[in-house]
């Protein structure tokens, strides 16, 4: 994690982070937050916070294999579902892979390609927004489960293969299932059922 400090420099103030060489050598980086000092210490805060993220993911990326990284930098969440489902077969039972087709290649596909939305850009939100459109066209909780987890096996294997830093999918909030209540014949029904 990416530390650094505010510094008051001349008037405005500066986000100091804490870097590091190749080496171990610690090698700080000023950079001017745009804010003069009075009456501006939360923005320049807040700017400190959003320096030190950005910083944290370029660095995180640096350490990925750039050949992964530049075939995947571009390709939207939609078709790597697709192409994750791909080398599912062969790994799963027939039937497996055509729930798991059925899943990817319908509502999820067109959701996501409609948004244009990459894989390196991909939230929690993004997932939780489609969950509950799903839920608001009448999907059970037990179909969207489903799609939780496709959705959670495919961002494992990006994690797995460093194309991304962390699966979105273990990040949201538990899919609500209701409980199964059987329902049985009485005797009378019974009777009735075996005479006809």
């Amino acid at each position: 994690m990416i530390t650094g400090s505010l510094q008051k420099k001349k008037g405005p103030y500066y986000a100091v982070l804490n870097l590091y060489d190749d080496y171990g050598k610690r090698k700080p980086k000023w950079i001017p937050t745009g804010y003069t000092i009075k009456g501006n210490k939360k923005k320049a805060e807040e700017k400190l916070e959003q320096f030190k993220m950005e910083y944290e993911q370029k660095s995180k990326i640096q350490l990925r294999d750039p050949n992964i990284y530049e075939k995947y930098r571009n390709i939207l969440f939609c078709d790597y579902m697709l192409e994750w489902l791909e080398k599912q077969k062969g790994k799963v039972e027939k039937t497996t892979y055509i729930g798991y087709e059925q899943v990817i290649k319908g509502r999820l596909y067109k959701y996501f390609k409609a948004k244009k939305i990459k894989l390196i850009d991909l939230k929690p939100k993004h997932i939780q927004d489609f969950f509950d459109l799903l839920f608001a066209e009448g999907l059970s909780g037990n179909t969207i489960k489903h799609y939780r987890a496709n959705i959670s096996k495919a961002l494992k294997s990006a994690v797995i293969n460093e194309i991304i830093d962390s699966n979105l999918a273990t990040k949201l909030e538990p899919i609500k299932v209701k409980e199964y209540t059987a329902d049985y014949y009485t005797q009378d029904e019974l009777l009735q059922l075996m005479e006809s």
